[in-house]
Order: structure tokens, then sequence, then C-alpha cells
């Protein structure tokens, strides 16, 4: 199983291949181009493995951080006036007030 992950993620895949290659019996020596189509099952679930499921693993991630940002944001769960008062509020709590300027209202 180590193996494939090794060739699924390119390290060291075409030392995997020919080995699988050169492979025979265990109590016979191992031979040259003994089984060429274990070198193109290592490149199929290579590209297969590689492209396709490292692909859905980034989807799935990124789905889940949309939606978790989605339910932060309270997004999921009230509608748009609501959503802006709660974007209002947020806006006065990070106001920093101490830097306002202090107006004399007395004339």
């Amino acid at each position: 199983m180590i193996t494939l992950l090794q060739a699924m993620f390119k390290n060291g895949w075409s030392q995997i291949a020919y080995m699988m290659i050169d492979a025979t019996d265990s109590d016979h020596p191992s031979a040259r181009d003994n089984h060429p189509a274990w070198g193109l099952f290592v490149v199929a679930y290579m590209l297969f493995g590689y492209f396709v499921l490292s692909q859905m693993y980034l989807c799935v991630l990124f789905e889940c951080f949309y939606t978790t940002k989605l339910e932060f944001c309270g997004a999921l769960k009230c509608n748009i006036e609501e959503q802006q008062w709660i974007n209002m509020q947020r806006f006065m709590l990070r106001r920093d007030l101490r830097s306002a300027p202090v107006r004399n209202l007395v004339a």
C-alpha cells in the first residue's frame, strides 16, 4: 500500500515501475522485462491517483472551507437585512474610537 501511495505522489515511481516489470516468483531471480504490463499499470495509477484523487481532495477541502466561512458570517442563517446589521456591528466594533478627533461643540 505504501508503494502505491509513493507512486501516486510521484516519489520514485520509475524505480517502482522497473521493479514491478522485472519481478518474478519469489523463488526465481528477477528477469528483465518479465511483466511489461505492470509498467502501464503504475503509470495509469499514478496519473489517476495524482490528478483525480488529489483534485477531489482539494475540492472537498475548499467546499468545507467555504461552507464554514458562510456559517461563520451568518449568511446561511439570516436574511439580507440581518446580514447587513451584523456587518455594521462588526464595522463599529473594529473602529478605533480613540483616534477620532474631539470637536468642541460649545462655541
